[in-house]
């Protein structure tokens, strides 16, 4: 199909519609070339565009004023009615499912059985008849400018490419890097067996798939069928510097599309064996699994993690880990030229994870928290975990704290400990640095202990679920966990 344009009264309305449409790059004009199609009724503004395309050009068109609809430039509209036979048409659609765009301007009436058929061979593309390997695969990166953007330009342009994301129990972020395929933070997916709800920027609220995770490196791929959305530029963590204005966009607190911006602290901070880029920005939770843009709006990191007991401190993993692999998350840009860069950056990380690796394997350790849950009756238990020796009869004093705010504090004995030498660490129950102590074979010697804990006027079980859980005088790289509910089953 073509893309037409369509004239307006309205200059203003006529500039930013061929700004926008410029912005999303080859096979729409420039800037110039779409002033000058904007003051013409019915001229050419792009032809044989793919569907992902047209979505885009129509969502770039209406959002600045415009209008637009879909038309097959292969049917012959001037032709008399009836002349084009309607199973004819269907097969011409099938062989081409390439489409153009085309603002309601209409010269002249469309008659009889042409517009029979075009009407039905829209609905029946609509509705499944066609598919578009674009839309269905890892797409082509969006085009970006190569200047510096304002604050309100990276707004306007990324806030259409952002989603929210919610479960029954939580919620987060997404961007998309397709127009139905947007990426995540693994820990934001649902937990099995509830539904993922994707909400759009237009109001939309679509069913999410997940396509492809990673729960180490804390990534995932979601499909959302239907979103025909503008996917964001994709850029390169390793071309930002330790002061360069970064912003955020997602869901803090569940006020969804929100954006914060911020600064690059730190572009390589090592957690765990993984890379980071360290910003300061007003960063809370809900954020997780929304993007990090950089000066020109191009998506450089997914925003993964905040510092505890901080004011902003925040953390993204880095773009470039969707880039890896024999089966990328993300197509990287084609301009991306910071390849030797990120290998460098990543060496660095691997040197400095070696070096507490060693110290982990050598120091004597004091107890570490793994997980904390709460039953419907009240009761909390502690998993902790003993490198090296098991802590028997000594008692342990907890805090339960709220958005940094201590609720109320607990004591809790081990009576016994088991091995877990020969134990696998399961991820759904075990925090990261457990699973890092496995990964890395530190985990002879850990011994592992469940704890009852007796509380000082604490608030109601209900209350507790979703508190953090500090474990005082232990160790400082294992002593917080979020307390998890637990439902009593019963079988028949």
């Amino acid at each position: 199909m073509d893309l037409l344009s369509e004239t307006s009264s309205d200059e203003r309305s006529r500039y930013r519609a061929a700004r926008a449409i410029a912005a999303l790059g080859a096979p729409f004009p420039s800037f110039l070339e779409a002033q000058k199609a904007f003051a013409s009724p019915g001229a050419t503004l792009a032809a044989g565009v793919t569907r992902a395309a047209a979505h885009a050009g129509i969502v770039a068109i209406e959002s600045n004023g415009g209008r637009a609809r879909l038309v097959l430039s292969r049917i012959p509209l001037g032709s008399p009615a009836g002349s084009v036979p309607l199973a004819g048409m269907l097969r011409e659609a099938e062989k081409v499912p390439r489409f153009s765009l085309v603002t309601p301007w209409v010269g002249g009436a469309i008659l009889g059985a042409g517009a029979v058929a075009l009407f039905l061979l829209v609905m029946w593309y609509r509705h499944g008849g066609a598919t578009d390997p674009t839309a269905q695969g890892r797409g082509e990166p969006t085009p970006v400018e190569e200047r510096a953007l304002t604050t309100r330009e990276i707004a306007r342009r990324t806030l259409v490419s952002a989603a929210s994301l919610t479960c029954p129990r939580a919620g987060g972020a997404g961007f998309f890097v397709t127009p139905d395929l947007l990426l995540t933070n693994d820990h934001v997916l649902c937990p099995e067996g509830d539904a993922l709800t994707v909400r759009l920027r237009d109001g939309r609220a679509l069913p999410g798939l997940v396509v492809q995770s990673d729960d180490w490196k804390d990534l995932a791929l979601v499909r959302v069928p239907g979103a025909a959305a503008t996917p964001l530029p994709m850029g390169d963590a390793t071309e930002v510097e330790a002061g360069d204005r970064v912003l955020a966009i997602g869901s803090p607190r569940g006020l969804e599309f929100s954006l914060a911006e911020g600064i690059v602290s730190h572009v390589a901070r090592n957690v765990l064996g993984i890379a980071y880029v360290q910003f300061d920005g007003n960063i809370n939770p809900g954020n997780s699994g929304g993007p990090l843009l950089d000066a020109r709006g191009r998506a450089i990191g997914v925003v993964s993690m905040m510092a505890f007991g901080s004011r902003g401190l925040a953390l993204a993993l880095p773009i470039n880990y969707a880039y890896e692999g024999e089966e990328p998350l993300v197509r990287p840009p084609a301009s991306r030229s910071g390849t030797e860069r990120w290998q460098s950056l990543l060496a660095r990380v691997k040197h400095a994870d070696g070096e507490e690796v060693r110290a982990a394997a050598t120091a004597s350790s004091r107890p570490g928290l793994s997980s904390a849950a709460v039953t419907p009756d009240g009761n909390m238990i502690a998993v902790l975990l003993s490198r090296g020796w098991r802590a028997n009869g000594l008692t342990f004093h907890f805090s339960l704290r709220r958005d940094g705010v201590e609720l109320c504090t607990a004591k809790g004995v081990v009576e016994g400990w088991e091995s877990r030498g020969a134990a696998r660490v399961d991820p759904s129950t075990d925090n990261r640095y457990f699973r890092w102590l496995e990964r890395n074979g530190i985990v002879r010697d850990l011994w592992v202990g469940i704890a009852s804990l007796r509380f000082e006027g604490c608030p109601a079980a209900a209350a507790m679920a979703g508190a953090e859980l500090a474990l005082l005088d232990g160790d400082p790289q294992a002593d917080r966990a979020i307390v998890r509910p637990i439902e009593y089953r019963y079988v028949p």
